[in-house]
């Protein structure tokens, strides 16, 4: 019985850590962050194809899935600029998904 116990109780545990939680914060463009190590210049645009999540002072890539949805998502927001490869201000995001990491498993994003 303490080993069917023991067993609920890790699979319980474990499963918990897998929950999709909400993270908001700004996009931003990785290959730029890989050169120039600085948050402030590589905002996130109409060009970029691969994402980063800064939350608060801490940053997270986006999985493979995540930087598609990105993609989308900053075509189809309303907000947009007529020319989308123009840097603008910060652009912020809420993502829907699992952290692993340094990497988020991207469920949804959504550009506010």
């Amino acid at each position: 019985m303490r080993k069917v116990f023991t067993i609920a109780t890790t699979a319980a545990f474990f499963a918990a850590l897998a929950i999709a939680e909400n993270l908001t914060g700004n996009l931003l463009d990785t290959s730029c962050l890989d050169q120039k190590k600085d948050v402030s210049a590589c905002q996130a645009n109409g060009t970029t194809t691969s994402f980063a999540l800064q939350v608060q002072s801490k940053t997270y890539r986006l999985d493979d899935t995540g930087n598609q949805q990105a993609i989308l998502a900053l075509k189809n927001r309303a907000d947009r600029s007529t020319d989308p490869t123009v840097a603008g201000g910060p652009v912020n995001a809420k993502v829907t998904g699992t952290r692993d990491g340094e990497m988020i498993k991207v469920d949804s994003i959504e550009i506010q």
